[in-house]
């Protein structure tokens, strides 16, 4: 029987660097020549193992300081942590090194969406890779990860930004890389290469169940469309979308905001404005300023504690209470999620506790703000609007946590307040329906 080292060269062998992404080879061929530590996200399933076979096989110079990062989420109990082993394992028998992370019980139950789960293991990368000295990350993304996202992010009305991804390689603005070297391959040729080699390698049985969007979209459209499309369709849209995202960039960091009346410029402009004050404005907030932006024509609006005003000419963003800090955080998680019949009878039960967590029918896109005097909707099951301060009383919320608490909006008005019933707009009233999950967390007080 082949030792791991053995199936790792053999592996390499059927994926020479030729049929590996160019760009994401001469990254990790750039950190292996400068002998920093190489890292590789290791879950144990088939693309991330076959990720770090071939880095450890196509890099012989660097396999003295390959790492894998391992994160457990904590979702799957003995599974998950025999994933773990597995992976360890893997990495004694090649010589390299391993770094594995399980995510707390509290944190693992606060994190019910895919989002959550990805932020907590990207922030375990961020760590581990920080406390190593490491910058490069190799990820095991292939070609079908890249039709999956086109997909998803096409059923969201993503532009040319969310359609280039994943790309071959990112960069990160804290200088960390991430290269994807197995965009150009297929799940399926990984899968009889691996096979070929009787290499073992760990299956995810939740990456199988419909609860999250990617889910469905490889079980039941992705298999419809392998007969009907090849996939490097997909991956020349994926291409062709980073080539128009890039040069896009170029052209917005050669302009003042409001210079060109470009759409697509304005959009990218104030796309990095936010995203550096850490603002989140609203879809439809932003579409309007975009739009105002391109005429000249003035806006205002608010932001979670944020006057956010374009006079025509300059944009500026300031507190709406002078003297108050405009940094408040507040703790969310949103997915958007089938409406079983099952869950529409647990909605109907209330069955979620109204403080933590509510669904919103038709998924819209809401963001977090401060209550502002005179705000008022008209709550789930109420003839008309009312106030929230009414609201609140009603509800025996005491005054305390009123300020503390956040209000979830979408642009037109107000989704949701902790506490309270969401908008009778958003009532779900059947199975077979798609809504938005969104889960408020208070905030530690230590």
């Amino acid at each position: 029987m082949k030792t791991l080292r053995e199936k790792a060269a053999a592996l390499a062998e059927a994926f020479p660097r030729e049929r590996l992404e160019a760009r994401a080879l001469a990254e990790i061929a750039r950190e292996a020549a400068g002998g920093a530590p190489v890292a590789v996200a290791c879950s144990g399933g088939l693309d991330s193992l076959a990720a770090l076979l071939l880095a450890w096989a196509h890099f012989p110079e660097a396999r003295a300081r390959l790492v894998a990062l391992h994160f457990n989420h904590a979702k799957r109990g003995a599974e998950a942590d025999a994933d773990a082993r597995f992976v360890g394992e893997a990495c004694r028998e090649l010589g390299v090194g391993f770094v594995s992370e399980k995510l707390a019980a509290d944190a693992a139950a606060r994190a019910r969406s895919e989002g959550a789960l990805r932020a907590a293991r990207l922030d375990f990368f961020a760590r581990a890779m920080r406390e190593r000295g490491a910058t490069l990350l190799v990820q095991g993304h292939q070609a079908d990860d890249v039709a999956e996202s086109l997909l998803m992010r096409v059923c969201r009305g993503a532009g040319t930004d969310g359609l280039a991804a994943p790309r071959p390689v990112s960069r990160l603005a804290d200088g960390r890389v991430f290269a994807r070297p197995l965009l150009t391959i297929s799940r399926d040729e990984l899968a009889r290469a691996a096979r070929s080699l009787a290499l073992a390698w760990r299956e995810d049985a939740s990456n199988a169940a419909p609860d999250f969007f990617r889910n469905r979209v490889r079980g039941a459209v992705l298999p419809a469309l392998k007969g009907a499309a090849p996939f490097t369709n997909f991956a020349r849209t994926r291409a062709l979308a980073e080539e128009d995202a890039d040069a896009l960039d170029a052209l917005a960091a050669r302009s003042r905001l409001g210079e060109t009346r470009l759409p697509a410029i304005a959009r990218r402009q104030l796309r990095k404005i936010f995203l550096e004050k850490k603002i989140s404005p609203g879809a439809k907030n932003f579409d309007a300023l975009v739009a105002a932006v391109c005429a000249g024509t003035p806006l205002k609006f608010s932001a979670g504690t944020r006057a956010v005003v374009w006079d025509g000419e300059r944009l500026e963003i300031a507190d709406e209470k002078p003297g108050e800090s405009a940094a408040r955080e507040f703790f969310f998680e949103q997915e958007i999620v089938a409406v079983t019949p099952e869950l529409f009878e647990a909605i109907r039960a209330g069955a979620f506790p109204p403080t933590e967590t509510v669904f919103l029918a038709g998924a819209p896109e809401v963001f977090a703000r401060a209550r502002l005097p005179g705000d008022r909707y008209r709550p789930l099951g109420a003839p008309g609007g009312k106030s929230v301060a009414r609201l609140f009383t009603d509800r025996k919320i005491p005054r305390a946590e009123r300020s503390a608490l956040p209000v979830f909006a979408d642009g037109t008005g107000i989704a949701w307040i902790p506490g309270l019933p969401p908008a009778e707009r958003f009532r779900v009233r059947a199975a077979g329906t798609t809504a938005l999950r969104l889960t408020y967390r208070k905030p530690s007080l230590t």
